[in-house]
């Protein structure tokens, strides 16, 4: 009878347990995943916000930041297609192709320039590099050289007696 007792016990604990836990569960899906996800939707909103997404498009082409521009305008016309914003939006895009299009023309022109003189500073800088490299191999080549003395020198005699 004991043992039949403490297993009763036992199993009364493990149910108010798993009952316990699905109070807990059932009261945070209720109110607090469900504020979370409320909240999290009226975020996204406010982030993809038409006048939002425009002004953020104007502060990255001010700063010249032409692929974000032009990224956060493409999300406007996706996500606000038939908005007041789109047509600014339209202009603005127009805008900073022509000025992106002009800077890539202005690169191409030069790069041939930049190229040449990263070539000649590139060179110098290895032929100081290997310069110093040589000294350096100059300065340690009696060390290493008697160092190999010093492991050879027993197995040069076996041949050299032979």
């Amino acid at each position: 009878m004991i043992k039949n007792e403490k297993g009763r016990i036992w199993v009364n604990r493990i149910f108010a347990f798993l009952v316990g836990a699905l109070l807990i569960y059932a009261v945070m899906s209720l109110s607090i995943v469900k504020n979370v996800k409320v909240e999290n939707e009226a975020l996204k909103k406010e982030l993809y916000e038409a006048s939002r997404l425009l002004t953020d498009a104007k502060g990255f082409y001010e700063n010249k930041n032409y692929g974000d521009a032009m990224k956060t305008l493409e999300t406007l016309f996706e996500k606000h297609p038939g908005s007041s914003e789109m047509g600014e939006g339209k202009t603005l895009y127009a805008e900073i192709e022509g000025e992106k299009n002009a800077l890539d023309r202005k690169w191409e022109a030069a790069v041939g320039a930049i190229r040449e003189e990263w070539a000649i500073t590139m060179a110098a800088q290895l032929r100081a590099k290997f310069e110093k490299d040589k000294e350096t191999l100059e300065k340690n080549m009696d060390d290493v050289l008697n160092t190999e003395w010093d492991k050879m020198k027993d197995k040069i005699r076996e041949e050299w007696e032979k």
